[in-house]
C-alpha cells in the first residue's frame, strides 16, 4: 500500500503504528490509565522519529540515480527542491514512477512532484551539477556524436552500449572517471572495463541497486 501510493514508512514506522493499535485498543477494552499513557508515548515518539528525520533531510543536497529496466533516471535534491533528469518513456509510465522513484521523494523531500525536469536524449546527454559533469552514452551517441572527438567528463553513465575504443578507455584511465553500468550494457565489456580500470571507479545499477551521492 505504502509503495503504491507512494507514502514513505520505515520498518519502525510499521512497529509504532501496531504498536500504538494494540495498546490503544487494549486500553480502551480493559480502561488502564497505564496503559493509555503508553501508547501516547509510542505516537509522541513516533512522530518525533520523523520530524528529526525531515529535518536533517531538508538540509542536504544529494543525487539519486534509481534501477529501473531499461531506463535512465535521477533525481538531485537542493532541500526539498528536485530537479528530474530521466527518459521520456519513463515519464510515460506512471507504475514505474510510482513504485521506484516516489516513495524516495516522499522520505527526502516530502513530494513526489520535481521542481524541474530535464530529459535525457540522444542529443541532451551531458548533464551538469553543480561542477560535475556526466555524460549519458549509448552506441548510437557513441558513433554519431563521438567517433572522433570525445568530452571530457566527470563521470560516464553507459547504457545499451557493447563497444568501447581503446582509446576512450585510456581516456577513462587518465582522467580517473567514474563508470555507471546501466542497463544492457555488454559482460565482454563490463569484464574488460573490470580488468583495464580502478574498481573503486565503477558502479553497476543492476547489482548494487540506486546510487546516492550527497554534495
Amino acid at each position: 500500500y505504502s509503495v503504491f501510493w507512494g507514502i514513505s514508512i520505515q520498518w519502525y514506522d510499521v512497529l509504532f503504528l501496531y504498536g500504538f493499535i494494540f495498546s490503544m485498543t487494549f486500553a480502551l477494552i480493559r480502561k488502564r490509565k497505564k496503559l493509555l499513557i503508553i501508547t501516547f508515548f509510542l505516537l509522541t515518539f513516533s512522530v518525533g522519529l520523523n520530524l528529526i528525520e525531515k529535518f536533517q533531510f531538508q538540509d542536504q543536497n544529494q543525487i539519486v540515480i534509481y534501477s529501473i529496466k531499461n531506463e535512465i533516471a535521477m533525481d538531485v535534491f537542493y532541500g526539498q527542491q528536485i530537479t528530474f533528469f530521466g527518459t521520456e518513456t519513463l515519464l510515460k509510465d506512471e507504475n514505474k514512477l510510482r513504485y521506484h522513484i516516489f516513495p524516495n521523494r516522499y522520505q527526502i523531500a516530502g513530494t513526489s512532484n520535481p521542481t524541474k525536469i530535464n530529459l535525457i536524449t540522444n542529443s541532451a546527454n551531458i548533464i551538469a551539477i553543480e561542477k560535475t559533469k556526466m555524460l549519458v552514452l549509448n552506441q548510437t551517441i557513441l558513433n554519431e556524436k563521438y567517433s572522433t572527438n570525445f568530452p571530457l567528463t566527470d563521470v560516464v553513465y553507459l547504457q545499451e552500449i557493447n563497444f568501447l575504443d581503446e582509446e576512450i578507455i585510456e581516456h577513462f584511465i587518465t582522467k580517473k572517471t567514474r563508470i555507471i553500468f546501466g542497463f544492457n550494457v555488454s559482460n565482454s565489456l563490463k569484464s574488460f572495463l573490470n580488468k583495464r580500470l580502478n574498481t573503486n571507479f565503477l558502479y553497476d545499477i543492476k547489482k548494487s541497486g540506486a546510487i546516492q551521492v550527497r554534495f
